[in-house]
């Protein structure tokens, strides 16, 4: 409609992120996979003028509206990133947060040093503004949603916080040498899936599942109630080998 009515960046104006080729139409990145540098670059004869001396870009559900990037609805939760000191923080346009580009006075905009890990599969988009403020009113019509796809293979889940998939539950059990048959499935899409679960696929529509190092004990009070459990990732371990009988 009139109202969702703005510029648009010139065709073929490719995005991109880390050592991922740049496309007009979609990346491809993957969940969980730390990823530094972004990167907006036009083409022909068109240059990002002294207007774009304030530009951002914020991370979006796909299909965001230009009007609603000032709003937080379709902003998207990401994982934190270990930094040069071994700490967590939070990953470059976490929830919303935007992010700054230098503008080159030439034909590029970027921050090479962002750095991100996107927690969820899913598809994303950027929202963009000249001048920085993602006004609500908007009444210049600055703002505008970036035309690329970022496709990030991985599945996803309706939480919304920071590092929030790790902690999402699916119970599944396997008895002691199958002695009981368990219906320890993993779906995501159809009839079948679990709701508010997604998958992103890979072009090859081929998905893995893996393990965690055996967790230690959890650890218990003097009345043996249950007071906290020591996670293990596997990003971080090796699958557990030993407690596993070959078939």
């Amino acid at each position: 409609n009139a109202d969702n009515s703005a510029w648009t960046f010139p065709k073929y104006t490719t995005l991109s992120i880390g050592p991922v080729d740049a496309s007009y139409t979609e990346i491809s990145l993957a969940a969980m996979t730390k990823y530094t540098g972004i990167q907006i670059t036009t083409t022909g004869d068109y240059e990002f003028g002294s207007d774009h001396d304030s530009a951002k870009v914020k991370l979006v559900l796909q299909g965001t509206q230009r009007t609603d990037c000032s709003g937080s609805t379709y902003d998207v939760p990401l994982s934190t990133v270990t930094d040069n000191d071994g700490n967590e923080v939070p990953s470059a346009m976490a929830l919303g947060t935007p992010l700054a580009l230098s503008n080159t006075g030439v034909d590029y905009l970027a921050d090479a040093s962002a750095v991100f890990k996107f927690m969820m599969g899913g598809l994303f988009q950027l929202c963009y503004t000249p001048d920085g403020t993602f006004d609500a009113d908007d009444t210049t019509r600055a703002n505008a949603v970036f035309h690329t796809v970022i496709k990030v293979i991985g599945i996803g889940s309706s939480c919304t916080t920071e590092n929030c998939l790790q902690l999402e539950r699916w119970d599944c059990y396997f008895n002691y040498k199958s002695t009981v048959a368990a219906p320890c499935r993993f779906v995501f899409e159809g009839d079948d899936a679990r709701t508010g679960w997604t998958i992103a696929h890979a072009s090859s529509g081929r998905s893995r599942l893996a393990w965690t190092a055996a967790w230690a004990a959890d650890t218990l009070d003097g009345n043996g109630l249950f007071q906290s459990e020591d996670m293990e990732a596997c990003t971080d371990t090796d699958p557990e080998q030993v407690k596993l009988e070959a078939v």
